[in-house]
């Protein structure tokens, strides 16, 4: 199952062993990245590290997409939470936020 910036605030279910891809877009240049902020990784969990697509690989600086990849680990309800935000800002409220809830069955 893959879900984007369009599926922010809904819920989705998963299967045990079902992966979940997240693509959201991201400028890395701008210094802005995703973090995740919120998962119980007992019930789902993350399963490579994230990966940065850009639109046009060609032009630095340009926009594209972050790649992440879940799996359903067990039975149960999390919150994913994703906060877009530089990593060296402490105490500023993140640029974008992005939430689902999972239940996997």
């Amino acid at each position: 199952m893959t879900v984007t910036d369009a599926d922010n605030g809904q819920e989705r279910k998963l299967s045990t062993g079902q992966q979940l891809v997240v693509r959201l877009g991201s400028n890395p240049s701008t210094g802005y990245g995703w973090q995740l902020t919120a998962l119980d990784q007992n019930v789902v969990r993350q399963v490579s590290e994230k990966e940065y697509v850009s639109d046009q690989p060609v032009m630095p600086g340009t926009p594209g997409t972050e790649v992440w990849t879940f799996v359903g680990n067990a039975a149960g309800v999390t919150e994913l939470r994703m906060e877009y935000k530089r990593p060296w800002e402490q105490g500023v409220e993140p640029s974008k936020t992005f939430t689902l809830v999972l239940v996997v069955v």
